[in-house]
């Protein structure tokens, strides 16, 4: 394969950025003379992501400040702060989306104080 600088690819390149999935694209061309194209068509992507759309969505986020687990739904995050309070809300949201008709009330993101289960 030859990229668009004229480089010809070998498998010493091919396997530096197959071996190297924490360094940038743009640091990669850098280091191999390679296209951003060229590097991003060698890169292995992951096979599925979810963003949370429609049902509820717990991901755990390592962040500057704190670590957290967040509760996201339909792309818009609901909760965000402990793994039991997140749990507790899926929980809710689940329980809204089944008792509703798959909606969300008006008041869902008003700290999800809308469900008074006994």
């Amino acid at each position: 394969m030859i990229s668009s600088y004229g480089l010809k690819m070998d498998s010493k390149l091919e396997r530096l950025i197959l071996d190297n999935p924490n360094l940038s694209t743009t640091a990669l061309c850098r280091l191999t003379g390679l296209s951003v194209g060229v590097v991003n068509r060698i890169r292995v992507k992951p096979l599925w992501t979810h963003k949370g759309k429609g049902i509820p969505f717990m991901c755990f986020v390592n962040g500057k400040e704190r670590a957290c687990h967040q509760v996201s739904v339909r792309g818009r995050l609901v909760f965000n702060g402990l793994l039991a309070k997140a749990i507790e809300n899926v929980d809710r949201v689940i329980f809204c989306l089944e008792n509703n008709n798959g909606k969300l009330p008006s008041k869902v993101f008003d700290n999800m104080q809308f469900i008074g289960r006994s």
